[in-house]
This record gives C-alpha cells, structure tokens and sequence, in this order.
C-alpha cells in the first residue's frame, strides 16, 4: 500500500507533467491539504532541524517539502526563481510579499495569512518571507515547478534588506 507522503509525490508529479503543472499542482494541493493521512504523515516530520530538512522529493522539474515547523519560525525574504504552490494542512503561514525597490532593495506590498486547510500559488518572480505565528507547529506541505536546491536564486538581509545570494543556513532570522 502506498504511504501518504509517497502518494503526494506521485500526484505531484503528474500535475508537473500535465500542459498546466502550477494551476495542476494547486488543484491537488487543495485536496492533500484536507488528507488526514497526508496531515498526519506530514506533522510526523518534526525533526527537521533545517529547511532543507523538509525535502521529501527533487527532480528536475519537481521539488516537494513536508513537515511540521515550529512555533515562531519565521524566515528572512527571499526567491525561489520558481513557481510554488503552498499548502497549510495544519495551523497558519504568514507571507509578507516584497518588490525590488531602487532606493532600499525591498519594499513589503502585501500580506497573506494561509489558513488550514489553506493553498496559495505564488509567480515565479514572487518574493516573499514566511513565518509561523502561532505557539503551535504549522504542518506545511510546498510544492516547486524544478529543483529548489539547485536553482539560482537570492535573499535579503532582514536588516538591511540588501540581496545577498541564496544559502540555506541564512534562510531562518535570528
């Protein structure tokens, strides 16, 4: 029988190959998201101790994290160069979008708040922070139209908002 977060895979990456992979990808994301299985499986990943942690699938056209993130988690803004699908299956994500800005490198234009069961699809130009508001795990499920480790890509300095090139041990605030 096929355990639920190999499931997910497999329903993931046939909406990558279908002539639409992100709106694909977004349709079964809503559907994961209200999975108690997929939850379950999911929020049993609570040893990530890294984001990288959270990877269960890459390929080059697909890159699947699932896990739970702990309370307080919050991350500097950055890129993915990549079209997303994000799923909250348990908890809130809180994303503050960010355009680049002459004068001081960023400039925050909105926030969205995903809700479980919640899905939000992001551009491939996005860049966002995320953060985990709450005193409980977020269990998040996120979803890449590529390979995330690989793709070149950038942050900002949360202080001074200068782009730096992408590392993943300064993904997470101080």
């Amino acid at each position: 029988m096929e355990q639920p977060l190999e499931s997910i895979i497999r329903r993931f990456t046939d909406a990558v190959a279908s002539p639409d992979p992100q709106a694909s990808a977004e349709r079964v994301m809503a559907e994961i998201v209200r999975d108690p299985e997929v939850v379950a499986a999911a929020a049993g990943r609570s040893d990530c101790r890294e984001l990288r942690d959270l990877v269960i699938h890459k390929d080059e056209r697909l890159t699947v994290l699932a896990g739970a993130i702990p309370a307080g988690f919050s991350t500097s803004p950055h890129n993915h160069s990549l079209w997303s699908v994000v799923g909250v299956a348990a908890g809130r994500e809180d994303n503050s979008f960010f355009e680049r800005d002459e004068e001081t490198g960023l400039r925050k234009v909105r926030e969205v708040s995903v809700v479980a069961p919640g899905v939000l699809a992001n551009t491939v130009d996005a860049i966002h922070a995320i953060a985990n508001p709450l005193a409980e795990p977020l269990v998040a499920i996120h979803v890449y139209g590529g390979n995330l480790l690989e793709v070149n890509r950038s942050s900002w300095d949360p202080q001074t908002l200068e782009e730096i090139p992408f590392q993943w041990d300064r993904m997470t605030e101080a």
